[in-house]
């Protein structure tokens, strides 16, 4: 199965999640190989403007219904993209980022304190039921 496309909205039905955002026209596509060699290991899926793309494994579980959270928290991120524009959302992602690097946090809790991925993470919480 690895290879096919099926569209975030599919994805989030399948997943049994409400539409968060309106996001029916996004495809949701396996990651390059150029992508995936650059993404740690860790790293379940990214958004960009106009495609989610997804690691083989969580490909696999979105396609078998099991990726409600991670669909959702993309899901967000699309509704980001689009209200902030291409160059609101990169410089909003990358200054959070770079300012926790440069207070000394590692990577990781960077990453988790930048504000559009804690605005993504309740948001995906929220569409599933959980808290955050």
């Amino acid at each position: 199965m690895i290879g096919t496309t099926f569209s975030l909205r599919e994805g989030l039905v399948r997943s049994g999640v409400p539409e968060v955002t309106p996001v029916r026209d996004v495809p949701v596509r396996v990651a390059p190989s150029w992508l995936l060699g650059v993404w740690r290991g860790d790293i379940a899926g990214m958004t960009l403007p106009r495609v989610v793309y997804l690691s083989p494994r969580s490909f696999e579980a979105a396609l078998a219904g099991n990726a409600a959270e991670l669909l959702a928290h993309e899901a967000a991120h699309v509704g980001q993209w689009r209200r902030l524009g291409i160059p609101g959302f990169i410089f909003r992602y990358l200054s959070d980022y770079l300012r926790g690097r440069m207070a000394g946090l590692p990577h990781a809790t960077a990453y988790r304190a930048i504000g559009l991925e804690r605005e993504a993470r309740a948001e995906a919480a929220a569409a599933i039921g959980r808290d955050a």
